[in-house]
Formats: structure tokens, C-alpha cells, sequence
């Protein structure tokens, strides 16, 4: 590999496929936890899907992209090829900006369905606002880069008008790392609150802070990108590169999203090794909440609306306003593996109808069974 933008073929084509494989086989080992063994997929599951999709799609194009490269260099290519490299070009730049919309919206939902707290929900919808709204003008600007379109592949169109590649292709990779940093940090706050053991707690943030390795790949890329910019030839030579560097940040993000959700497929395969219980409250929580006797009650309720029992169940929010817990079985634990999944600082009325009071000794009941079974 030469610094500045070119890359062997070769290179290229190792890199893509490699991680492409990693990334569609972490993609497939979650979807598989989700479905078959946790039974909770959700929204975050499909959209890291459709960036797997978009991932092989663009993995695909990068492949086309080398081939035709690895040709020019040795024999030349003629026009109607040179116009086919420079069309897959233009589709990989749409399916990487999707992928990359993909990804950063499964983790925010991801973060939805651990912390319940309110305030930090604000802040996941606020940042999930200005994702969709930034992914919106990427893959549309790249989709109409060019007016006409087909000028993007088409040098013979004379009257054509295009934005500048410096401009646009910085700007947009400059908030795509503020937004992938953003997306990292947001979750550690609450970590950081939980009343567990430091080495836990460190291991935890280590997990969720996987992301960085993305960031990190968005960095490096920026060189390759001034290259394909700025070279008469970017969209030949110096084009390698940043194809390069895009493969590896789209899949290592996807990588990084799924490796978290792997714990219970890791508990199949090696029984006792993750034995430790999940669910945990923030610092300054009552421990002694965690007990039956306790005059709140704490309820196991799955995403979904779905209870212990299998049955639909009411969901979180007609217990109780204000949550406290932090639920991280959501990750890809199994309903047997459920110990307290929230508690919720609501009081039941000691006057209160039959009804009430059977709802109350219900879910005693519920806490002491589970309870008995840690």
C-alpha cells in the first residue's frame, strides 16, 4: 500500500472480503441469538440486518471495482468498462452511507432497550434525530452528486454540475465521526452510575466502547478520501484506498454492534462462562430494594410486552412512570436466565381493592420464585 490514496487490488480485495465475512458472520450469530435463543429481536436487530445487506452490497461493488483496477494496470481497460468501474464507484458511496445510517440507528434502538431512564431516552432521541436527518442529506447528496445524474460516470456531459468532492465528502465524513464518537459516549454516563464491582463495570464500558475501533477507521480514512478528491485520477488509482478504509469501517461497526448481543450464544457454547447476573440498579439504589419485602415491586417484563410466562403482559410504562433499573439482558440472555429485570419506584396502595391486592401477591410471588432461582 502507498500513502495518499493507492492500494494494490490485491489489498483491497483480501481486506473487503475478510471483514465483509467477519461482519456477516457476527450479523448472523446475533440474528440467531435474538431468534432462536433469547427469543427478543427488535427493530435494532433488523436494522443491523439491512447494514449487513448494505455491507455485502457495497463488498460486492469494492470486488467489481478491483478487478476491473487490477486489469487497468496490467492491460488497460477500453471506455465501456472504464464506465462500468466508474458506476459501481457511484453505488458504493450510496450503500456505504446507508450502511453506516443502518448501524448508528441499531445501536441508539439498542440503547432504547437497556436504559429505560428518562432522560437518557431524550438524549437517544435527539441524537437519533440528527442521524436520520444527516444520513438523509448523505445519501441523497451522493444519489444527486451530479446534475444530471449520469454526469457522475459520464465525462462527456459538458453543461453538467456537480458538487466540489472536497467539500461535500469532508464535511459529511467530519459529522460522521462526531456522530459515531456521540453514539459511543452516550450509553457510558449510565454505565458509569451502576452499583457493581469495578473490574465488572470496566469490563461493561469495555464492550459498549467497542465503537471506537469505528471512529478509528473514520480517521484513517480521511487521508485516502483528500486523495480521491484532490488526484486528477481519484476515481482510478486513488480510489483503492478509500474503498479500503470504507470496508473496514462499515464492517468493523457492524462487527462492534453485534459482538455485545453474544453473550448468551457464549453461555451455550461455555456453560459457566459468564455466570455473573446482569441485571443491576445505578449507584446510590437501595440494594435492599432488590428483596420481596420491599414495598415497591419489581416486575420481569420482556421487550414487547411479553412476561416470564409467554403470555402478552402489560409493558413497563402501565406500572410505573419513573424506572430506576438498568436492563441488560436485552443484550441476548434467554427468558431462563431472567433474575430482576426493573424495578419500579411505584407503591401499591395498602387499601387498595381485591384486585390490587392480588396483582401485589402476584408479583411477590413472582420475585420470591425468581429470587429462589439465583
Amino acid at each position: 500500500m502507498v500513502s495518499g490514496g493507492d492500494a494494490s487490488p490485491i489489498a483491497v480485495l483480501a481486506v473487503t472480503v475478510v471483514f465483509t465475512v467477519l461482519a456477516t458472520l457476527c450479523a448472523i450469530l446475533r440474528l440467531f441469538t435474538r431468534l432462536a435463543i433469547a427469543h427478543n429481536a427488535g427493530w435494532d436487530d433488523a436494522f443491523i440486518a439491512a447494514a449487513t445487506v448494505f455491507s455485502i452490497g457495497s463488498a460486492g461493488l469494492t470486488i467489481l471495482e478491483s478487478a476491473y483496477d487490477q486489469r487497468r494496470r496490467h492491460a488497460g481497460i477500453d471506455a465501456s468498462q472504464q464506465l462500468t468501474y466508474v458506476k459501481s464507484v457511484y453505488a458504493s458511496i450510496i450503500l456505504y452511507n446507508a450502511a453506516l445510517f443502518c448501524i448508528k440507528i441499531s445501536l441508539i434502538l439498542q440503547y432504547l432497550r437497556i436504559f429505560p431512564q428518562r432522560g437518557f431516552r431524550i438524549a437517544c432521541f435527539t441524537l437519533m434525530a440528527a442521524v436520520i436527518v444527516y444520513s438523509n442529506w448523505c445519501v441523497w447528496s451522493a444519489i444527486f452528486f451530479c446534475t444530471p445524474v449520469s454526469a457522475f460516470w459520464d465525462f462527456t456531459i459538458i453543461a453538467a454540475r456537480c458538487f466540489d468532492k472536497q467539500s461535500v465528502w469532508f464535511a459529511n465524513a467530519a459529522i460522521n465521526i462526531i456522530s459515531d464518537i456521540a453514539t459511543v459516549i452516550l450509553p457510558l454516563p449510565m454505565i458509569n452510575r451502576l452499583n457493581m464491582q469495578r473490574k465488572s463495570k470496566a469490563a461493561l464500558m469495555g464492550v459498549f466502547t467497542l465503537g471506537f475501533l469505528a471512529c478509528l477507521m473514520s480517521i484513517l480514512r480521511l487521508e485516502s478520501l483528500y486523495a480521491a478528491a484532490h488526484l486528477q485520477d481519484g476515481l482510478n488509482y486513488h480510489g483503492a484506498m478509500a474503498a479500503l478504509w470504507s470496508a473496514v469501517e462499515i464492517n468493523t461497526g457492524i462487527m462492534c454492534s453485534c459482538l455485545p448481543t453474544l453473550r448468551t450464544l457464549l453461555i451455550r457454547v461455555v456453560p459457566h462462562a459468564l455466570s455473573s447476573s446482569h441485571r443491576t440498579v445505578p449507584s446510590g439504589q437501595d440494594p435492599r430494594t432488590r428483596s420481596n419485602a420491599h414495598k415497591g415491586a419489581m416486575i420481569s417484563l420482556h421487550d414487547h410486552g411479553r412476561g416470564l410466562s409467554g403470555r402478552d403482559e402489560p409493558t413497563q410504562s402501565a406500572y410505573a412512570r419513573r424506572h430506576s433499573s438498568i436492563d441488560l439482558d436485552v443484550l441476548g440472555s434467554s427468558t431462563k436466565e431472567i433474575r430482576v429485570v426493573t424495578v419500579v419506584d411505584q407503591e401499591f396502595g395498602k387499601h387498595g381493592d381485591e384486585g390490587d391486592r392480588s396483582e401485589e401477591g402476584s408479583m411477590r410471588d413472582l420475585i420470591h420464585r425468581t429470587s429462589s432461582s439465583v
